[in-house]
This record gives structure tokens, sequence and C-alpha cells, in this order.
């Protein structure tokens, strides 16, 4: 499985203890008649090691790559992900 860096954000950097987490795209080679990826994400809080991930949800790149970028933007923790995903699916 291969992991790519959409990036990492600082939330609430105002306050006292502010949460920085990271995403990333995993990528998984499935082998089949047709060799094709399928895609899942993971989130990591980077101060504890927390992290939520989430494999195969889907084997269309614009869509996980859409996704990535939503759960970024709107700074989605560990504990959370799984929610937004069920929404999301």
């Amino acid at each position: 499985m291969r992991e790519l860096l959409i990036g990492t954000k600082t939330a609430q950097p105002d306050s006292e203890r502010p949460i920085t987490c990271e995403y990333k795209i995993l990528i998984q080679d499935i082998d089949t008649a047709v060799t094709c990826e399928a895609y899942g994400i993971q989130v990591t809080l980077l101060e504890t090691g927390e992290y939520g991930r989430f494999s195969n949800l889907t084997v269309d790149s614009a869509r996980i790559t859409q996704l990535g970028d939503l759960l970024y933007r709107n700074a989605v923790t560990p504990c959370t992900l799984r929610d937004i995903l069920e929404d999301w699916i």
C-alpha cells in the first residue's frame, strides 16, 4: 500500500491546545483480470498519534481527491472521520 500526502493542517491555532492533523490518500493495487487501484483515507492527529484509517472506499481517483480536499479544508479529526465517511458514502 502506498500513501499520498494531501497536507497537514492546524486547527484552533489561537487556543492553548492547537491540534495538527495529517491527511493522506491510501492507494492499494487490486490484482484482478484488469489491474486497478482502490483508494482510502487516513487522518492522523500528530500530537497523540491517534488515527482514523479507511481503505477501499472507491476506485475513482477524482472522487478520493475531492474527499481528501474536503476533509483537509474542514479540518476533520480522526474521531469524526467515520461520521463524515458514512455521509459521503
